[in-house]
């Protein structure tokens, strides 16, 4: 990230979005779990991880049963609208983490070339919601730098094209949104992926990568704890 110093304390908050529920005749079938975004407060401009499911698809609410917290409450809890968002980074396609997408044409949107790519196969996601009308993709491949304090980090694993976010306020606080590179801060702890991911033995060297950045703290897509980089033993309950 180099040397640069941001003159406030650089706060990722957490957005809940979506409660899911996969159906039982799903090969994946487990639980509710939450879905999560993530704001990023810069300068520049805020930035969003992630945009949760979309609103209104028959397929997607019989097989998971979303019950949606709506995005424009989320963020204006944290005095942001949607217009306000610059920046919108998609770990990845698959419809729960792009649904809302569709809300950002005015900002650019930062995915992986080969999760492009991915997307467009069958089955992969809600083409809709993926590639939506009026907005047009970023396509990057590998790292890139964001802006001063975010950088993208390349995580292939749960998909081909999945990507973290690093940011940095350059006084010591250095947080990762892993987002869905591991399922939870338990499977990152032991730098696994932790889901029935595209090859999860190259997501097991993502997550050892992200170790190597040493984080001081860790969120996730699918679980409300974070994993503490001051003591990799303790995971820490919710973060607003």
């Amino acid at each position: 990230m180099g040397q640069h110093l941001l003159s406030w304390v650089m706060r990722v908050l957490r957005l809940h979005l979506t409660d899911v529920t996969p159906s039982s005749d799903l090969p994946w079938a487990r639980p509710a779990f939450p879905v999560f975004a993530f704001l990023v407060d810069h300068p520049d401009g805020p930035v969003l991880i992630d945009t949760g499911v979309g609103i209104g698809h028959d397929v997607i609410d019989e097989l998971y049963s979303p019950v949606h917290y709506d995005l424009d409450e989320a963020l204006a809890e944290h005095g942001v609208a949607v217009s306000d968002i610059t920046t919108v980074i998609s770990s990845h396609l698959h419809f729960d983490h792009c649904g809302q997408n569709n809300r950002f044409p005015h900002a650019r949107v930062l995915v992986q070339r080969a999760e492009v790519a991915a997307a467009r196969e069958p089955l992969y996601t809600v083409p809709e919601w993926a590639f939506p009308d009026g907005v047009e993709l970023t396509e990057i491949d590998g790292d890139h730098r964001v802006t001063p304090g975010i950088e993208i980090i390349a995580t292939p694993g749960h998909t081909v094209g999945h990507q973290s976010v690093l940011t940095d306020d350059g006084n010591g606080q250095r947080t990762i949104a892993c987002c869905q590179g591991s399922w939870n801060a338990k499977s990152f702890s032991a730098a696994e992926l932790g889901d029935d991911g595209w090859d999860p033995k190259i997501g097991a060297a993502s997550m050892r990568r992200l170790h190597a950045l040493k984080p001081t703290s860790v969120l996730f897509s699918h679980d409300p704890r974070e994993w503490n980089g001051s003591d990799p033993a303790a995971i820490t309950g919710n973060r607003r």
